[in-house]
């Protein structure tokens, strides 16, 4: 007996040692991968600092995938970091977003501020440079407060001049410069040249926006001699781009010519290809002061292609612009509307559909595949509890066989041990199984939130591009000071129903004469919007151009001009609706009004009574085979009179409590109602009408209503 305990005794010892032994060879092993992931890191960063991006981008990548094999998730979060700054200076926001936010999101849950801080001033760049400015400005108010909890002032000027870039973006220099000032107080209090020169050259770029270019040139030049005592070729590349793009304004092109031709020089050695989409776009804009036109075309182009494979809706944004206004100064109208419809006509079957459909998809796919998960765990839950069950049985026979005969009971036992042995084997094997299974449903989940997470992001851009085509539209509606300076006694009750509108309105005066319209263009969001740049160039040209002020010849040659645009005389053309307009002409001397209309009619008060003027029933741009004639009409009005132009979008809404839509007569009856009533009552009775109307239902069409009160 104490033979067999020694030698029990001796087995243990045996086993403990051994693993001890493997143990060793174990955590060696681990030392020497955790020493070669870390040379590799080192080698990333190094070739990184001598701008060596392909050798930088291949060790680090090296590095994380053996810190993802060793576990080590803080250096593989680190490595990160330096992969997506490697990626945000090659222009490739894509790759730079992606592993910035594998990084944030590992520091925020450690909860290690300082890295957490870096890489949310990372953030702020990469959304920025993707003109994402909403999550920008909130990755940059992150990032300064964290570095409020930490004595790291030069970070803060950076992050500092990330915020007055954003501010700069959307064109509100005060708060900009605010920002820009506070980065270089801060640069110079810690002697950092870099924050000192950036801070610099951000001011010159306001300097430049709000017209003091001389300004801008002192503070560029500065700018320019700390880059080149650092030997900074970056620096010295944006450097020599702003003192061009100066020289450029006042009429300096050759030395215009001499820095940006430096600036490109630069930009293409350091591989940054989004200052050579702005260099190249400068340079275009040089050739077309010159004439140059083909060598201008040429230089845009080159700008767009660039622009285009960096997907850089900032300046995507800028390039279609100068296009499109080159275009318009060569009279070439047709291309000049296609930039502009470019950035306006987003995918919107993207949008609607193919977006929606992948989401339907990938959850469908998802829940179908946990179905069958859970279905096949239950199934090997069943299949335990008979092992369970079978185990329990062979316990009882063999239990009840000891009793008769002890040799039995020795078999029986023995039997039930390797049974017992084996199906513990099996139920470990089962459970494992199952464990895996579940990781992979939890995996499976993970992946699904991403793709949705990416679909999302991918709305969000396009929602927000379509939100810039609102501020394009806004910008070309009147400026509602000028209007209410010269009509003073008027509304506007403008209710869209997308983001961007298919009705607008359009003012000018010429010779003592205003002229106001009102235009509902085919359709509504988008399309129709792109719609209403068009009508809206067309009028400028024919009214403010060729000061035509005769309504009935305005409507005739904007019925001409859309056609053409639209090339409806094609018979392969699809054929569009054109616009409905009401366009009236009053003369402040004679005190008369005049009217033509397109389908919309003219409201006017006589006598106080609501009288209609009923306009030609058919649209300006349709396609016809017949020549149309439209016809003004002329009324003598008198101090206090009222007339109302009004699209069909009132007076189509579906409400009430039968769920109607509101009708024509109603709509006058409306107008009769509040007629007695001032401009602000009457806009304010309008749109408590219209809600209490429209109630619940969805908004049918955009709505516009323009009330004037004669002086």
């Amino acid at each position: 007996m104490s033979k067999q305990i020694l030698y029990s005794v001796f087995l243990i010892c045996f086993f403990l040692k051994t693993s001890d032994l493997v143990a060793q060879e174990s955590e060696a092993d681990t030392s020497i991968q955790n020493q070669r992931a870390l040379t590799w890191q080192q080698l990333g960063e190094y070739y990184f600092t001598k701008s060596k991006k392909d050798s930088a981008i291949q060790y680090l990548n090296q590095a994380i995938e053996s810190y993802e094999q060793l576990g080590e998730a803080s250096r593989k979060a680190n490595a990160q970091y330096t992969l997506a700054l490697i990626y945000l200076n090659a222009d490739d926001y894509a790759r730079a977003l992606s592993l910035a936010q594998l990084s944030y999101e590992y520091y925020r849950q450690s909860e290690e501020v300082a890295n957490q801080a870096s890489v949310a001033s990372l953030l702020c760049d990469i959304y920025k440079y993707l003109g994402r400015n909403d999550l920008a400005i909130e990755y940059c108010i992150e990032a300064l407060r964290l570095w409020d909890e930490l004595p790291h002032d030069t970070e803060r000027v950076y992050v500092l001049n990330s915020i007055g870039t954003i501010y700069f973006n959307l064109n509100t220099y005060d708060k900009a410069l605010n920002y820009f000032e506070e980065a270089l107080a801060l640069a110079r209090k810690n002697k950092e040249a870099q924050g000192i020169a950036t801070s610099l050259s951000n001011m010159g770029d306001v300097a430049l926006k709000t017209g003091d270019s001389e300004k801008a040139l002192a503070y560029f030049y500065q700018a320019f001699r700390l880059d080149s005592a650092r030997q900074d070729q970056w620096g010295l590349s944006y450097s020599n781009y702003n003192m061009g793009k100066v020289y450029f304004g006042l009429g300096r092109g050759d030395k215009a010519e001499e820095y940006l031709n430096k600036a490109l020089l630069l930009a293409q050695s350091k591989e940054n290809y989004a200052l050579q989409a702005k260099i190249l776009t400068e340079i275009g804009n040089l050739r077309s002061s010159e004439e140059n036109y083909i060598e201008a075309i040429r230089y845009y182009k080159n700008s767009l292609t660039i622009a285009s494979r960096l997907n850089a809706i900032h300046l995507l944004k800028n390039i279609y612009q100068q296009l499109a206004k080159f275009y318009d100064r060569l009279g070439d109208s047709d291309n000049s509307l296609v930039y502009f419809k470019l950035y306006m006509l987003q995918s919107e079957k993207l949008y609607e559909q193919e977006n929606a459909r992948k989401i339907s998809e990938t959850e469908a796919l998802y829940n179908l595949e946990k179905k069958e998960k859970e279905i096949e765990l239950l199934k090997k839950e069943n299949e335990i509890q008979e092992l369970r069950a079978n185990e329990q049985e062979l316990t009882n026979i063999g239990l009840l066989s000891g009793l008769l005969m002890v040799i039995v009971l020795v078999f029986v036992l023995y039997f039930a041990y390797r049974v017992k042995i084996k199906t513990n084997s099996i139920l470990k094997q089962q459970k494992e199984a199952i464990s895996m299974q579940k990781e992979e449903i939890a995996s499976q989940h993970d992946d699904i939130a991403l793709k949705n997470k990416v679909l999302t992001e991918q709305n969000k851009l396009i929602t927000d591009s379509i939100k810039y085509a609102q501020r394009i539209q806004q910008s070309l509606l009147p400026d509602t000071r000028s209007f209410k300076e010269v009509l003073p006694a008027s509304f506007i009750f403008f209710k869209p129903k997308d983001i961007v509108s298919g009705d607008f309105y359009w003012f000018s005066e010429q010779d003592g004469k205003i002229i106001l319209a009102v235009i509902d263009c085919t359709g509504h969001g988008v399309p129709g919007a792109f719609m209403t740049v068009l009508a809206n160039s067309l009028l400028d040209q024919i009214v403010n151009e060729s000061h035509i002020t005769a309504p009935d010849m305005i409507l005739s040659l904007l019925d001409h001009k859309i056609q053409h645009h639209l090339h409806q005389q094609d018979s392969d053309v699809v054929e569009t609706d054109g616009l409905d307009i009401a366009l009236v002409v009053f003369n402040k001397r004679s005190m008369v009004l005049s009217y033509a209309g397109a389908k919309i009619p003219l409201y006017h008060s006589h006598r106080e009574q609501i009288q209609v003027v009923p306009p030609n029933r058919f649209s300006v741009g349709a396609r016809s085979k017949s020549e149309r004639e439209f016809h003004s009409h002329h009324i003598k009005m008198r101090p206090g009179d009222f007339f109302y132009l009004a699209t069909d979008g009132f007076q189509d809404q579906f409400g009430g409590s039968q769920e109607k839509k509101f009708m024509k007569t109603k709509f006058r009856q409306l107008l009769q109602h509040i007629l007695p009533m001032g401009v602000e009552d009457q806009y304010g009775e309008l749109g408590k009408s219209f809600y209490h109307w429209k109630g619940n239902q969805a908004q049918t069409d955009d709505v516009l209503v323009i009330g004037v009160k004669i002086n």
